[in-house]
């Protein structure tokens, strides 16, 4: 090649245009580097390597190593600094050279040029320039960074010379100098130089490097995204990684800006696999909190944020599996509800969001955490008001849906759906819900009540009635909802009745929708006319819905005079006159059949009462029509002559010859026995619906019909009835129950009347109604197997009817003993339509009849006194006896119990009553309760115990019912209900003590109260009842201090002796409530201390009347479940202690629990139940995975400082685990299936127990203490199972051997052979 095509630089260099003098410096350095390959180029052309890139590098290591002592490097360092003083040459040295290796041919074209790295770099990578090098580079890149400058090209060619060197030999000081140079640097040339670190910095200098960057991260919040960027691509070591994560935490909870949010988030959750995250996640919840309620919906930049921060989150719960489940672990940490946040709320939907397949698992902790009340309508409600940007709604509204559903689906539990209906409610109103969100919603909850199980049905229609308190949204999309006609031949009566409410409220409110208002009319017709029965029913109650609406008025009610010609419905005018029609055709179609007229005139009752603004000319002429039928079909002045035998007189008559013209009665008798239509069935709805119309017409006053208050009734001769025959004693029983149905609808009636004589008619009534119920029982012992007559008249009402089948508790399969299910076996126990004056029923009364339901207006007459004595004290003041007290609470436990508990109503007129306007009745019902409860602790009081009448026993029973079903109604979920709490709190303090006005101080003061009444508990269902109303207050205000009283409150309870009263499998569901609140407040000292005494006294039950001395409640029959409960509870403190404990303190806990369960052992040998064995091994097996989790590794550690301590908890854990062998050989020998169940599991848990001790004790060097041993198969008693003997192993084997699935069961050491069992877990 010649001088001029090359352009290499000579010896001289060339300045402007003469040559100047040769510089021995530069010569040195350019000789140097052409006798190692280099050639330099002069022109634009880059630096040639005339020789591989590895052997110019050894070349020039080679050369300045043999001129050591010259001070060559000094020489070529000085020649390289003054060659790159250029600027051109500067650049020509930061990048590639070029090799030019010789082609295939002889010409110079053919010659291949490969890239190589820069000067810079094959000097870097010369062990005795690269400090030089170094520092030459970090000059210029200060010089680059001091310019002001937004383009970084020129320092990011710098950077790239440090870039992946394979070592540095002084990387602290680059390491120091390149942040000092970061602080200086302006924003641009600072993102350059943190996005080159992780590759310009060795990896020993990476936790130097992250300590000084998190203490950026305080000064300069702009460059955090940059920052937290490198942080991520260094590799840290564990230690390092988690101080600087407590260092972003400690910010991100003193507050931190919604930009660097989701940056911090992707930092903070990388380390997916520490064992700490959950911890971590706790705190990210808490400042994720605070950003997400900060309320500025006009700042687009917050909202936007929030939405990157979900997206962040979403996206690493969606790749790494460990985030989500964490997640959920967290949010199922949290035990109680003040301590949730709307926050949690929105990362499950987040999570369901992002979980394309595994949706259950979330589906199950959100409905756990509902069922459980530890999500409250409330925090739903508080997510909807300030945490659901409109992005994250439409990012998770099917997620919501699709989990409203999910609880509607699976559970029918009076909180779950109470939550489930606000969750959809609040989700159909919210201001950014679109038109088409609202019909995807409709659309599945339509789809949902179509295909789920019946009983969810109504929970779900009763949604859509509450969306229409704005009819406005739902009335979009009412062409949908007509989907509901195509589902009714699936539905119950009572939801098809919501289904008509729902359409004709729709369709009859808007002129536009006529045609679907037709449509529905024609189908009601088409139902009245069929010859079904159920077609028959639903057009009955389709009807009388749609007249209500059709005839459903906004106009002011104006008064209509009464006059014949209203009897007419010629005479009525539009709406009223196509209501009037459609009653009058459904009153003809059901004419011929009494059951179907009766069911007509229950639904028009409930019409009256549910319709404020009903059309005053339509009410009329029901009004006229009704009463005309009354009077000529049931009253009667004669007394009918005998019917098979049966002599019939008027009784029960209160009124006197003054009050009325002629003697009047009810002619019950002839109309059951003569009456081939049953038109006695008729009698209480037929009065029902007059006694409503005339209360409408007169403005609640009933002077009108007050005759039909104190008439008699015509009955058979009671006196006459222990001569009757079967027939004639049905015949009687017959005539009663119809008496005393009709007793029910007038007391309903005429118990809201203000005047003294019918106040005292009412009570007298009510005396009347409690005789005649305990004589029909007296009779029905005689016929247990009667069948009595229909009340309501639905099917429902007549399929379900418990009275028809009286044997059905026999029916029930035996294993369900196995499973106490407490919560059924006490809602229950209250009969709705029994008396509750009696005491201990008698067989005959076991059987629930089903009355005609009272009015909850009846709590009105708890206003009278309560005289203990027989005789009144006078005759003009009305007063209640015991019996009527006891009636009185005993129907209101029975309506709290159905309305707030979400029982199955039927057609009730129940229906129409809301549970929270019955609780708020309470503020006014419960100083009169209050009064009462007084009065009755202290007749108690004057009383000895064995003394106590039953009545008086019964009413306190039913004060502590009620209490117990208003504090724990899930209504006061709702933060809107604070204040009724509050007033149903004060409304029960004695008018006497000082004013409180706090909900907080009002809940102490009541639990006090409460702890007082211990001791006037007399019957177990008494203390159950006490210690629900305790928890229900404990569950709205959350207190140690509660929890601590219930637990001595439940201690004391089990520490007597209880009367009978209850059945058996009721005391044991109480028994296990009182038993769960003892252990509530329970640690794992505590369960130790307690084991420890059983253990002493667990010889005692030896016999059905033993006790144990320490709770004189337990005996041998419900000694299960004081152990499953003890072994429960061990196991649930052990999974909530052992979450913050230092290394010791988990020493401690594993220590006592080790004893604990060595001592539960100790108590299964002595009582050896199948029952106790199951539970000791199904919870012995759930303890130990506890224990491999979290307790070996922490033992691991504590092995070296206290290796006594460690093997002890090993020795003591050892007796256990050969107990554990006995049981699961015993349970193959016996081939208990209950117990052979566990036994895989065991054997695994134990495989893997087994060599992680050996590995612990190994690590540690305490290897001598773990040795094999072969073992033999034992019994419980330890006695050697012979049929099971195990074969000897080789010599050679080194494994120990397990319980195999053919009763291979090893438990003793044979000293023969070696090296197959454990000695630690034998």
């Amino acid at each position: 090649m010649t001088q001029a095509n090359n352009s290499v630089l000579t010896c001289s260099l060339q300045s402007g245009v003469s040559q100047s003098v040769k510089n021995p410096v530069t010569e040195f350095f350019k000789q140097t580097v052409r006798n190692s390959g280099i050639k330099l180029a002069s022109n634009d052309d880059p630096n040639i390597l005339t020789q591989e890139q590895a052997l110019v590098v050894r070349d020039i290591d080679k050369l300045l190593e043999e001129n050591r002592s010259d001070d060559c490097i000094d020489k070529f360092l000085k020649g390289f600094k003054l060659l790159i003083k250029k600027e051109k040459y500067l650049r020509k040295a930061l990048l590639p050279t070029q090799f030019r290796k010789a082609g295939s041919g002889n010409s110079p074209e053919s010659d291949v040029n490969i890239q190589q790295e820069s000067l810079f770099r094959i000097f870097l990578k010369v062990n005795n320039l690269q400090k030089e090098v170094i520092e030459i580079l970090l000059d210029e890149i200060t010089s680059s960074v001091t310019e002001e400058s937004q383009d970084t090209s020129w320092l990011r060619l710098l950077l790239s010379q440090l870039r992946y060197l394979p070592h540095i030999k002084n990387a602290e000081t680059l390491t120091t100098k390149l942040l000092d140079i970061m602080e200086i640097a302006p924003y641009p040339s600072q993102l350059e130089i943190l996005d080159s670190i992780p590759e310009v910095l060795p990896d020993s200098e990476y936790n130097e490097t992250a300590k000084q960057l998190s203490k950026m991260l305080d000064n300069n919040e702009e460059l955090s995204s940059a920052i937290i960027d490198c942080l991520n691509a260094l590799n840290l070591d564990p230690e390092i990684r988690a101080q600087v994560q407590d260092h972003i935490l400690s910010k991100v909870l003193i507050g931190t800006s919604i930009k660097t949010f989701p940056v911090f988030l992707e930092f903070l959750m990388t380390d997916y696999k520490a064992q700490n995250l959950s911890a971590t996640l706790m705190k990210i919840r808490n400042a994720l909190d605070t950003i997400m309620a900060s309320t500025d919906k006009k700042n687009k930049e917050k909202e936007s944020g929030k939405i990157m921060i979900f997206q962040r989150l979403q996206s690493l719960s969606s790749t790494v599996k460990t985030v989500s489940e964490s997640w959920l672990n967290v949010i199922s940490s949290i035990k109680v509800h003040t301590d949730h946040k709307p926050v949690d709320l929105l990362v499950l939907f987040m999570l369901h969001s992002s979980a394309k397949l595994k949706k259950r698992p979330i589906e199950v902790t959100f409905r756990k955490r509902v069922k459980e009340g530890t999500f409250k309508c409330s925090l739903l409600e508080q997510f909807f008001e300030k945490y659901l940007p409109q992005q994250l709604l439409r990012d998770y509204f099917t997620s919501m849906v699709e989990m409203g559903s999910s609880l509607l689906r699976t559970s029918s539990d009076v909180l779950v759906v109470d939550f489930a209906s606000t969750l959809f409610r609040l989700l159909f109103n919210y201001e950014h819900t679109d038109t088409i969100y609202r019909q995807e919603m409709l659309d599945n909850l339509i789809l949902l009540a179509g295909s789920t199980d019946q009983k969810n049905t109504t929970p779900i229609l009763n949604i859509f009635v509450s969306l229409l308190e704005d009819i406005t949204k739902i009335q979009h999309h009412t062409v949908l909802l007509m989907r509901f006609l195509e589902k009714l031949d699936t539905f119950e009566l009572k939801d098809v009745k919501l289904v008509f409410e729902i359409l004709c409220t729709l369709t009859c409110s808007d002129e536009s929708l006529s045609g679907l208002k037709e449509e529905i009319h024609m189908i009601v017709r088409k139902q009245l006319s069929s010859s079904k029965r159920s077609l028959k029913h639903r057009g009955i109650v389709s009807a009388v819905v749609m007249a209500k609406h059709v005839a459903t008025t906004t106009a002011e009610r104006s008064e209509v005079e009464f006059s014949d010609s209203l009897a007419s419905i010629s005479n009525l005018q539009g709406d009223a006159k196509e209501a009037a029609a459609i009653l009058e055709l459904t009153k003809t179609s059901t004419a011929d059949n009494p059951e179907l007229l009766g069911l007509y005139y229950d639904q028009l009752a409930s019409m009256l009462m549910k319709s404020e603004n009903l059309d005053p000319h339509l009410s009329a002429w029901l009004h006229a029509t009704i009463t005309e039928d009354f009077q000529r079909v049931f009253v009667t002045e004669t007394v009918c002559a005998d019917i098979n035998d049966l002599q019939f007189s008027v009784q029960y008559n209160l009124n006197s010859n003054v009050e009325v013209d002629a003697p009047l009665a009810l002619n019950i008798a002839e109309l059951t026995l003569k009456s081939e239509k049953s038109e006695i069935l008729i009698l209480p709805p037929h009065f029902r619906l007059l006694r409503l119309l005339h209360f409408r017409h007169e403005n609640g006053d009933l002077s009108s019909i007050d005759a039909l208050l104190g008439c008699g009734v015509v009955l058979p001769k009671m006196e006459q009835r222990t001569s009757l025959d079967s027939d004639q004693l049905k015949q009687m029983v017959d005539c009663i129950f119809h008496s005393i149905n009709w007793f029910r609808e007038v007391v309903s009636a005429f118990v809201t009347q203000k005047s003294k004589k019918l106040r005292m008619k009412v009570i007298q009534r009510l005396d009347n109604l409690i005789e005649l119920e305990k004589l029909l029982h007296e009779c029905l012992e005689s016929i247990p197997q009667y069948k009595l007559p229909v009340s309501y008249f639905d099917v429902l009402s007549q399929i379900s009817s418990r009275s028809s089948s009286p044997q059905k508790e026999q029916t029930k399969p035996k294993p369900l003993k196995k499973k106490l299910k407490t919560r059924e076996i006490i809602e229950d126990s209250t009969v709705a339509t029994t008396s509750a004056a009696k005491a201990p029923k008698r067989a005959s009364e076991e059987r629930s009849i089903k009355f005609r339901e009272m009015d909850t207006d009846i709590v009105r007459l708890l206003k009278y006194p309560l005289v203990m004595e027989e005789a009144p004290p006078s005759s003009e003041q009305a007063y209640l006896n015991i019996n009527q007290l006891n009636f009185i609470l005993g129907d209101f436990v029975s309506k709290l119990t159905m309305l707030t508990k979400g029982r199955d109503l039927g057609l009730s007129h129940l229906n129409v009553v809301a549970p929270l306007s019955l609780i708020s009745d309470c503020v006014m019902i419960l100083p009169n309760i209050n009064r009462h409860f007084v009065a009755i602790t202290s007749q108690i009081n004057q009383s000895d115990d064995a003394v106590v009448k039953d009545e008086i026993q019964v009413g306190f029973g039913l004060v502590l019912e009620s209490l117990s079903l208003i504090f724990s109604w899930s209504g006061f979920q709702h933060s809107k209900r604070l204040d009724l709490l509050r007033n149903i709190l004060k409304a029960f303090r004695p008018q006497s003590s000082s004013p409180l006005n706090s909900v907080n101080r009002l809940v102490a003061d009541l639990t006090d109260r409460l702890t007082n009444h211990v001791d006037y508990c007399l019957r177990l269902s008494h203390a159950v009842n006490l210690i629900k109303i305790m928890v229900a207050l404990h569950s709205i205000t959350p207190s140690q201090e509660i929890r601590t009283k219930i637990a001595k409150a439940s201690g004391k309870l089990l520490n007597k002796r209880w009367r009978g009263g209850d059945s058996i499998k009721n005391n044991l569901a109480n028994i296990d409530i009182l038993i769960k609140s003892y252990l509530s407040s329970a640690n794992i000292k505590t369960i130790c201390g307690l084991v420890g005494t059983l253990q002493e006294q667990t010889g005692e039950l030896k016999s059905k009347s033993d006790t144990l001395p320490m709770l004189q409640s337990i005996d041998k029959a419900n000694f299960y479940i004081f152990y499953r409960n003890l072994l429960g509870c061990l196991h649930d403190r052990i999974k909530t202690e052992i979450q913050s404990l230092t290394n010791s303190q988990h020493l401690t806990l594993w220590r006592t629990t080790a004893l604990t369960m060595q001592g539960l052992m100790m108590v299964v040998k002595v009582q050896e139940s199948k029952s106790n064995l199951v539970c000791f091994l199904k919870k012995s097996i759930a303890i130990l995975k506890i224990f491999l989790s979290h307790g070996i590794p922490i033992l691991e550690i504590m092995l070296k400082s206290k290796p006594d301590q460690v093997v002890e908890i090993f020795k003591t854990i050892q007796s256990n685990t050969r107990f554990l062998h006995h049981l699961c050989c015993y349970s193959k020998l016996t081939k208990s299936t209950s117990l052979m169940a566990y036994v895989p599991q065991f054997r695994l848990t134990l495989e893997t127990l087994v060599y992680r001790v050996k590995a612990a004790l190994v690590a540690n060097g305490c290897s001598e203490a773990f040795w094999m041993g072969n073992l033999k198969n034992r019994d419980l008693q330890g006695e050697d199972i012979l049929s099971q003997s195990t074969v000897n192993t080789t010599a050679n084997e080194e494994d120990e051997e397990m319980p195999d699935d053919d009763d291979s069961c090893e438990d003793e050491e044979d000293e023969g052979v070696d090296k197959s069992g454990s000695e630690v877990f034998d």
